[in-house]
């Protein structure tokens, strides 16, 4: 599977603020000398900053990482300050933009580090600068632009039986995990694995897919991952028992294709399948998604 590094959410962000801003957005490179806090900026004086924790993670966790990341820019934006407002003054705003936002107290922390810059009266800072904290979800006209503009080159890469004979997932799949959920299921041994089989070669297509995808779409391999971490979400919650809502694996599939499709606007009907059933593959690999017997409660 790719990894959903920071850097695909970094290129994400910029294209989203490019079709926002146009050429006010000046991007802010940083291979030298860091990046003093701000990923770009616009000529109104709001600076603009991308983070991705790396997933899966708690919700805990994720409100750590964030407040820290709130923290830690902030004392370099004080740190730099100097360099910055020679690019643009009075600063504004800043805005983190982060794929997930849980925890609203994430919320009272921006605006209590704000409070501390106001107090202190930096000069190049208008007196009512403030914190703010985006996901992709504010940005609906800009994700509807991203995807019509671009005419996707992408290939349907079968498995073969070779790689799928050979096929040696790492923690957290599991090859057991497969086969005791197809178990379940399963009439004999040779359906078990004609089954194993298929959901293997299942899961590789769509690794090819989602490869060329990150490779050449990172701003569309994100909103799709997004999507699907949404899906997941679901499951995880359900499978806990927190929700009285349990859906078949059909129902989660149906979901899955939604996800694909609102998320990466104009795929091909071929590469919404793919994804789909390539999650649902992946999802058995791992832990999210359970079979049952014909009549028996689906987790």
């Amino acid at each position: 599977m790719p990894n959903e590094s920071g850097e695909a959410w970094q290129e994400y962000c910029n294209s989203l603020l490019s079709v926002r801003h146009g050429e006010a957005y000046q991007r802010v490179p940083d291979t030298v000398r860091g990046d003093w806090g701000i990923e770009g900026f616009t000529r109104s004086g709001i600076l603009y900053q991308c983070f991705a924790p790396e997933e899966p993670i708690t919700a805990e966790i994720r409100r750590e990482r964030i407040r820290d990341k709130i923290t830690a820019d902030m004392t370099k934006l004080r740190k730099n300050l100097s360099n910055v407002t020679v690019l643009v003054t009075p600063i504004t705003m800043w805005v983190l933009l982060t794929p997930r936002v849980d925890d609203k107290s994430l919320l009272t922390h921006g605006a209590a580090k704000a409070m501390e810059i106001n107090a202190d009266l930096l000069p190049g800072v208008d007196p009512s600068f403030c914190v703010r904290l985006h996901t992709a979800e504010d940005f609906p006209a800009e994700r509807m632009t991203l995807g019509q503009q671009m005419s996707l080159d992408l290939a349907v890469q079968n498995a073969d039986a070779y790689a799928i004979a050979g096929f040696r997932p790492s923690p957290p799949l599991s090859l057991q995990n497969l086969e005791t959920k197809l178990g379940r299921v399963a009439s004999d041994h040779r359906e078990l694995q004609r089954a194993r089989d298929e959901y293997v070669g299942l899961y590789l297509d769509a690794q090819s897919l989602e490869v060329q995808l990150h490779d050449r779409y990172p701003a569309l391999y994100q909103e799709w991952r997004t999507a699907r971490a949404q899906v997941s979400r679901m499951l995880t919650i359900s499978r806990l028992g927190l929700t009285s809502q349990r859906g078949s694996v059909e129902s989660i599939l149906n979901r899955l294709n939604s996800a694909a499709a609102e998320s990466i606007p104009h795929l091909e009907m071929v590469y919404i399948d793919i994804l789909a059933n390539g999650a649902i593959a992946e999802w058995l690999l791992e832990c999210p998604l359970d079979l049952q017997p014909s009549g028996a409660s689906q987790p």
